[in-house]
């Protein structure tokens, strides 16, 4: 296993009415949630506190980008809603 296969272990991130969750199995520090909807380009940029983080989204459909950066790395993903 190498270290981005770790780091890929240590936090859970879904989505659940409307709401995006993050959890760090260990926190990684000071981190930040950053999510852009692809189809009109807003973003929503907010700190995680204590490895642990709620994110309102809504519901509209569309390609969102999720990027969660810490003191030791950088996660992304993608969401799409239908």
């Amino acid at each position: 296993m190498n270290d981005n296969q770790s780091l890929e272990i240590n936090v859970e991130c879904n989505y659940s009415n409307g709401l995006i969750h993050v959890a760090f199995l260990i926190p990684e520090g000071t981190s930040r949630i950053t999510v852009t909807d692809l189809n009109n380009g807003g973003k929503i940029s907010e700190p995680i506190i204590n490895g642990l983080h709620t994110t309102p989204i809504g519901y509209k459909a569309g390609t969102y980008h999720i990027k969660i950066e810490t003191e030791i790395g950088i996660y992304t993903g993608y969401l799409v809603l239908k």
